[in-house]
């Protein structure tokens, strides 16, 4: 066996993590408890995480291309890329919704300023959707 590559016993653990995070992510969706936008990342990374493990010469081939000694090394490696590009990710969300959560208000500022009744009626259902969220 190549001193790079990966035991079968760490071939099979990292096989089963890909496996439990598939499953984890679909019911995850299917409880509506994460949403399909954004399960796709670790759909893909759950699958490509099964495809460098299932087929060797793939995994070879990102070992030289990155320099690194070992393949445990190179998945951690690209484990760390992938969550960081999750992040990015979720920044990238997070700049949308902060967004439209300020533009929404601005409307809804005008909206109040120009009839007082909007405005209290905005206030009451504002109220009512605070306490449905809790």
């Amino acid at each position: 066996m190549d001193m790079d590559m990966m035991t079968p016993r760490q071939t099979l653990f990292t096989l089963a993590l890909a496996v439990l995070l598939l499953v984890f992510v679909v019911e995850l969706v299917r409880r509506h408890r994460l949403r399909e936008e954004f399960s796709w990342l670790w759909v893909v990374a759950s699958a490509f995480t099964v495809l460098l493990v299932a087929y060797p010469p793939l995994l070879r081939a990102i070992i030289a291309a990155s320099g690194a000694s070992k393949a445990t090394t190179t998945i951690f490696m690209l484990s760390i890329a992938f969550l960081a590009l999750v992040c990015v990710h979720m920044c990238t969300k997070l700049t949308e919704n902060k967004t439209k959560t300020k533009r929404l208000a601005q409307k809804m500022a005008i909206l109040g300023r120009r009839d007082p009744a909007v405005s209290e009626n905005i206030a009451s259902r504002l109220t009512v959707a605070d306490e449905v969220a809790r």
